[in-house]
């Protein structure tokens, strides 16, 4: 076992209250709480006791006991949690010059999202699940939810199931419909609320009637008049206010661009029996296309050149409400004897639709389900705009030339169970992003199985969006709003609402707010300061890309497993799996703008085969080992940290993997306060590395075993040349 500290640079005091701005949780006994706030001070007394009621009350709870203080700055501080107590919620406040903190609780609930079977709100008899942190320490979880008006009574249910980060629950068929309050009692009775309401009402019904298409005469046998017969199908169904159009068992020939009407389902008998294909042209053209409320379900697609398989209407106030069901697709523009140029013509035409070629699926907006699909395409598996209350569960998705999958500005979004494999030796991963979004957040990515990425950058899962709106100072703070000092730019999106406000450094350090309007210089905020900030901390302004939840996914031969490219607020990875790839790191820097990441969490992951070839960010290495780490890769004069409170807990780096820890500059370092421990490396030429503009590093209780050296530094490399 090896401890090691590395001392924060000393701070500007400010004498006020102690202000706890964030806490890493969930921690157990013998783990390290890492805290981030204001008004410290230099030598801070910190209490922390077990919480045994229902909830933290108005008195300090009897019992607390006194911890040490590690690497206090009146900005930090962390301390670890007993190691003869158990796992529970706990309490804790830090006592400064000031005066004394609220008690802040930690193992507490904390939701992000909430969604259900109806999208962003769930139905009578529908489910609802729970994402965030903390929210079932063992068996026993409870949901409570209580209307908001009437004064009906509270409906208890039990989540089953439920993990650290996500729960379920099944709604009663008599629940009546209305707004409700939801409020989690975990075991040990510590209580956690849903940010907002949640909206109980009957799902929207779409019209049962059956259109089958072999009543107006289609035949099934490839012939050329059954798509005729399906536009009119369609037609018939829609001028009935909807519907289902029914393909029995068959092949359908389709000529042209398919359009789905609105509230009207394209049903096949199955995907084993059911086929629509598309011949072969010189131009592509869309297959099937929507505008919103529209599903396909239990039938195979075929189809040579193509545009976009399956596309709805995306960035509209409407856009939403479609799904795919056991729906398998097979489309390939290079199917058959296409020569090289003929192979050069499709690619490079496919270009124009996005760097990754056409999309299998293309959707967007509220309430989008892709269900136990099979996708296979030329290009992009799927891209998704601005989904909300939506599920992509249980697929196969196939990436073609350059492919990718593309999911911006989500908000609401469960990514789950699914196997992503690159079918083209020049496939590659994909992201969530902001390129057209100020905000992207709510994400639950877990079990998944990701493989075969070697082309592109070889990201299997990055986040992404360079750029941002402002960077520099305050003229004026307000309790909730911010006059810049010089001209921002807000030309580079469509719409800055809901982007970060960050105060990177100075009085205020650590604190994020949203944009919730904004007017020239004038910005204001979704939620007052903490601590107010001074007119000399620098403040940057960029997309907002936070709550990402990565749990239990499987990475193989890939570039980088996991990577937060900038921006990045609250992200959890824990459980993932690496084999020959980069493995995960978070990283703050500047992306054409400075960009941040704090608050980020990596909690038993591994890593099993890290000797890794033409590989990391941009697939810009040529050979090395795999890396668990957090970059703060200062840049462009920067003053104040990039990347600011990691923490990697219990992972392990079975064979060439290393930990790593990079800030780039001494004078202004750009990672401060990382907690490293309960780690193991093993099989490796050096457990870890860590730069010297690293501040506030904690490492302890790490296990090193068959490996050339333990930590090294910058220095020890520099002096060994």
């Amino acid at each position: 076992m090896q401890t090691l500290v590395l001392s924060l640079l000393p701070l500007t005091v400010s004498w006020s209250q102690p202000q706890v701005f964030w806490a890493s949780d969930p921690v157990g006994p013998d783990e390290t709480v890492l805290v981030c706030g204001d008004g410290f001070g230099e030598a801070p007394e910190i209490e922390l006791a077990r919480v045994r009621g229902a909830e933290l009350g108005v008195a300090w709870p009897n019992g607390a006991v006194e911890v040490e203080a590690l690497q206090p700055s009146d900005q930090s501080v962390k301390f670890v949690v007993p190691p003869d107590w158990k796992l529970a919620p706990y309490v804790f406040r830090i006592a400064g010059p000031g005066g004394v903190s609220e008690p802040v609780a930690l193992n507490r609930p904390t939701v992000y999202w909430v969604q259900g079977d109806a999208g962003s709100g769930a139905s009578p008899g529908g489910w609802l699940r729970v994402f965030g942190r903390c929210l079932s320490l063992g068996p026993g979880a409870e949901v409570v939810l209580t209307p908001i008006e009437g004064g009906a009574r509270p409906v208890r249910l039990p989540a089953k199931p439920a993990t650290l980060w996500a729960l379920t629950v099944e709604l009663p068929q008599d629940l009546a419909p209305g707004e409700y309050r939801l409020t989690i009692v975990q075991r040990g009775g510590a209580l956690g609320e849903g940010p907002r309401p949640v909206v109980i009402a009957p799902r929207e019904a779409w019209s049962e009637r059956v259109l089958n298409v072999r009543d107006l005469g289609a035949a099934g046998d490839g012939g050329m008049a059954d798509g005729a017969v399906i536009r009119e199908a369609l037609e018939q169904v829609e001028a009935a206010g909807g519907g289902v159009v029914l393909l029995p068992r068959g092949r359908y020939r389709i000529d042209g661009t398919l359009r789905l009407p609105v509230n009207v389902v394209l049903r096949g008998e199955s995907r084993e029996l059911t086929s629509l294909f598309w011949p072969d042209t010189e131009e592509p053209h869309a297959l099937i296309e929507g505008t919103h409320h529209f599903g396909l379900e239990d039938l195979t697609i075929h189809a040579s050149n193509y545009t976009h398989c399956i596309a709805a209407e995306v960035g509209k106030p409407e856009s939403g409400h479609t799904f795919l069901r056991r729906v398998r697709v097979r489309a390939n523009l290079y199917r058959g004897h296409l020569d090289p140029k003929e192979v050069d013509a499709r690619f490079r035409a496919s270009l124009r639709l996005s760097t990754g070629g056409g999309d299998i699926v293309q959707f967007g907006g509220e309430n989008v389900e892709v269900i136990d699909c099979d996708l296979y395409g030329s290009g992009r598996s799927i891209s998704l705009l601005r989904a909300r209350g939506s599920r992509i569960t249980g697929n196969t998705l196939y990436h073609g030339r350059w492919g990718w999958y593309c999911f911006d500005g989500s908000d609401g979004l469960v990514f789950e169970n699914n196997r992503l494999i690159g079918a083209d030796l020049m496939s590659t991963g994909g992201s969530l992003n902001c390129y057209t979004s100020a905000a992207s957040e709510n994400v639950y990515y877990a079990d998944n199985h990701l493989e075969k990425a070697h082309g592109w950058d070889r990201e299997a899962m990055t986040t992404d969006a360079g750029y941002g709106a402002y960077f520099g100072t305050a003229a004026q703070v307000g309790a909730d709003s911010l006059v810049l000092a010089e001209e921002p730019t807000w030309s580079n999106k469509p719409d800055w609402t809901g982007g970060g406000v960050f105060v990177l450094g100075g009085k205020g350090m650590g604190q994020v707010r949203r944009i919730a309007q904004y007017d020239g210089r004038t910005v204001t905020l979704d939620r007052p300061w903490d601590v107010r900030p001074n007119t000399n901390s620098p403040i940057t302004i960029t997309m907002y890309q936070g709550r990402y939840l990565f749990i239990d996914n499987d990475f193989e031969d890939v570039g980088i497993a996991l990577q937060y490219y900038g921006t990045s607020v609250d992200h959890v990875a824990a459980g993932n799996r690496c084999t020959r790839g980069g493995g995960f790191y978070n990283s703050g820097r500047w992306y054409g703008h400075f960009q941040p990441s704090w608050y980020c969490q990596f909690l038993g992951n591994e890593i099993l085969e890290g000797n890794c070839y033409r590989f990391g960010p941009n697939n810009a290495t040529d050979a090395g080992v795999s890396y668990l780490g957090t970059w703060g890769l200062q840049a462009q004069g920067g003053t104040a940290p990039l990347a600011l409170c990691s923490v990697h807990r219990r992972n392990r780096l079975h064979n060439n993997a290393e930990l790593q820890f990079v800030g780039v500059n001494p004078e202004h370092p750009g990672l401060r306060d990382l907690v490293a421990e309960h780690n193991t490396v093993e099989n490796a030429p050096r457990a870890g590395y860590i730069d010297s503009g690293c501040v506030g590093v904690l490492l302890r209780e790490n296990t090193f075993r068959n490996v050339g050296q333990e930590i090294v530094t910058d220095q020890q490399i520099r002096e060994a040349l």
